[in-house]
């Protein structure tokens, strides 16, 4: 686990939930697990990937402007169970078709002379031209009311959305049109990188020529979404 950076730490002051950003409550992994693994995979399937605040909760009276409680950990073997990115990794990547990538920070942050500690996940956008797909089903039981919950749905592609955002199953047009656009946007970045290795080892084709390429089948792309009405 390596240490929180600036930018973290005053996040985790005074930061919102966004599409980038998802708080959780400080409970250790063992509690968390399959709800980090359904947020991790929605955030790898979104632009610029995301980070997961561990360490602050939703308030029961939901004041307004006040929707949540930055507690921090209170056990320090619930904060030290996140200290295990190895083993995080392959419970992770055992759930999904794809290798999911990510790194744990944690330590102090300072409110009002009081240091609290948490733990942000910085999970990174998958560049494969296919999304992250959870593989696995699970589901977890209420304990006021026995009731069960899937948290994890074999063959679901999870996602950042709504109002308010959450992690969750792709549902409306606009967010498959949403990671469509965005697959394809990788596809046409790692084709142009072997346009480039191929320039750089036998000339030929030049990168100008290749953007032109690549352009021109974007605008031929987005006439046949408006022609859809998608776009």
């Amino acid at each position: 686990m390596e240490d929180l950076d600036d930018n973290m730490k005053e996040y985790i002051q005074q930061g919102d939930e966004t599409k980038n950003w998802e708080f959780k409550p400080p409970q250790k992994w063992q509690v968390l697990q399959y709800e980090l693994t359904r947020s991790i995979f929605a955030m790898s399937n979104i632009d610029g990937g995301g980070n997961i605040i561990i360490g602050i909760s939703e308030r029961d009276d939901r004041r307004p402007g006040k929707n949540h409680i930055r507690r921090g950990f209170t056990s320090d073997n619930d904060f030290k169970s996140y200290n295990n990115e190895d083993d995080i990794s392959r419970f992770l990547n055992s759930k999904c078709n794809r290798k999911v990538r990510f790194k744990i920070f944690g330590g102090p942050v300072n409110f009002l002379g009081k240091k609290k500690l948490f733990v942000v996940i910085r999970v990174f956008e998958s560049k494969n031209s296919v999304p992250i797909i959870c593989q696995k089903n699970h589901e977890i039981s209420s304990e006021s009311n026995k009731k069960k919950t899937k948290v994890l749905n074999c063959g679901t592609v999870y996602i950042r959305s709504g109002n308010p955002v959450a992690s969750k199953p792709i549902e409306t047009e606009e967010d498959w049109q949403e990671i469509i656009i965005r697959l394809r946007k990788l596809k046409q970045e790692n084709l142009l990188d072997d346009l480039n290795i191929v320039c750089r080892r036998f000339g030929g084709l030049k990168r100008k020529k290749a953007m032109k390429f690549l352009a021109t089948d974007e605008n031929k792309y987005n006439e046949s979404l408006k022609k859809d009405g998608r776009l």
